[in-house]
């Protein structure tokens, strides 16, 4: 059978992303392998596959926090050093990657002899490793683990909460939408060209094409480069309607229904209570304050409704002793179980990450989603555009408000009929193996890189 490398970035999205096709590959007799920073390392040993940490001189073990303590820091001296002190590495990292750290990336596969490199982010970052592979031959294809519409694709940007509708008004709103985020990406390079914090994404390209022989011309009209076919962690039924891209093949929920996961005090729960369940993800988005102020509502929402048991998992940004609560009340943990408490779940309050969405769909649990950032906002109209939960604004944040959302959805006939509608289409899905055909294509060269 054949090798397959998954190359992952330091978040456990990125990873959890991908476990859904690891575990397929292995089913089919596959060897599968990860590479990644130091980071990883722990994470993929605990999901039972094996793992090189490459690059350990420019990104040793502790690198995920420092970059997550680098996004709390207020704005000042501190911050600006830091964020200098980051750029510094990640362009350090640039040219040993464009020398002599290109040349032992491409030994350390090679000693590995992949049928199949899979680059397992969106990232701009990926674009380094992805010119350094496929240079040697190797069939490489790009694994996203969240959605990344492109211009002209008739879809508005991920950071967007656009709905298109086909109508004129539309796609005039979704023009206008590309159209900001182009002019605030130019604004941010002025700024950070001035601050000397700025990373030239497209000369850094251009230089990898140069060094390990890409076209030139195709540097100008790729997405990303190199041009790869692109798998889409993200199910159809889960999209918005639009005509198909060349090279982008939906893949599905790609969820390891059972992963290892974290400690849990599942003794504290009450079956008779139905279910409430909030977390933020994995990253780490603004201060610590914020996150306080954020979870000491849902306490108070959950104490003055004391028919429900709440479950509230902190992540990286807030510790559970921060907030003030009674142990009677509420379990709060810094990490939870997710996919096992979905199952138990009769609602979640979610940030809107690409995973929470698509587990939150396939367990049958509505949402109610205060995007915090990046692809948030276009997941969360997602969410909401079929039916599966609400949009909430997370500066409106109040005991009232959250509790008048909970009371919509819970009233919502449509909410009620539209979860277990698309639940059973994600698992027809599953059980139909949608995977098997897109990866023996792959591994039979049958869908090549563009040249």
């Amino acid at each position: 059978m054949s090798t397959i490398v998954i190359f992952i970035l330091p978040n456990p999205g990125g990873l959890y992303a991908t476990l859904g096709l690891a575990n397929h590959l292995l089913s089919r007799g596959h060897d599968v392998h990860y590479f990644g920073f130091a980071d990883s390392k722990a994470a993929v040993h605990a999901q039972g596959f094996p793992f090189t940490a490459i690059f350990e001189g420019h990104f040793p073990k502790g690198f995920l926090l420092e970059t997550e303590t680098l996004e709390t820091l207020p704005p000042g001296l501190a911050a600006f050093r830091a964020q200098r002190k980051f750029i510094g590495r990640i362009n350090a990292f640039i040219e040993d990657l464009l020398t002599r750290g290109g040349e032992i990336l491409q030994d350390s596969l090679m000693r590995l002899a992949p049928d199949l490199v899979i680059f397992a982010s969106a990232d701009k970052w990926m674009e380094w490793p992805a010119f350094v592979t496929s240079a040697k031959g190797l069939t490489c294809v790009y694994f996203h683990d969240s959605l990344s519409p492109a211009v002209g694709s008739g879809l508005p940007p991920i950071s967007s909460p656009l709905v298109p509708t086909g109508t004129r008004r539309s796609r005039w709103k979704i023009s206008t939408a590309w159209w900001r985020v182009r002019c605030e990406e130019r604004l941010r390079s002025v700024i950070a060209r001035a601050l000397g914090l700025y990373l030239d994404f497209d000369g850094i390209r251009f230089r990898f094409a140069l060094r390990y022989g890409y076209p030139l011309d195709l540097c100008l009209t790729d997405r990303q480069a190199p041009g790869l076919t692109e798998l889409v962690a993200w199910p159809r039924a889960l999209e918005f309607a639009h005509a198909e891209m060349p090279q982008r093949v939906y893949i599905g929920t790609s969820l390891a229904l059972h992963r290892p996961d974290e400690p849990f005090p599942w003794d504290r729960l009450d079956e008779t209570r139905p279910l409430f369940y909030c977390a933020l993800g994995s990253l780490v988005w603004f201060g610590k304050e914020r996150y306080r102020r954020f979870f000491q509502t849902i306490i108070e929402v959950a104490r003055s409704r004391p028919h429900r048991q709440w479950v509230i998992a902190t992540g990286a940004g807030l510790n559970p002793e921060d907030l003030e609560y009674s142990l009677s009340d509420i379990v709060i943990v810094k990490k939870a179980p997710q996919l096992e408490i979905l199952r138990r779940a009769h609602l979640m309050v979610t940030h809107g990450g690409a995973n929470t969405i698509k587990e939150c769909a396939f367990m049958g649990v509505p949402m109610i989603s205060f995007p915090l950032g990046y692809d948030h906002p276009g997941n969360t109209a997602r969410m909401v555009y079929h039916g599966l939960g609400l949009h909430g604004d997370i500066k409106k944040l109040s005991v009232s408000y959250l509790e008048g959302l909970i009371l919509a959805i819970e009233q919502s006939t449509a909410i009620r009929e539209n979860v277990p509608r698309i639940r059973d289409i994600l698992h027809q899905e599953q059980e139909a193996g949608l995977l098997a055909p897109i990866m023996d294509s792959l591994l039979t060269k049958k869908i090549y890189p563009r040249r």
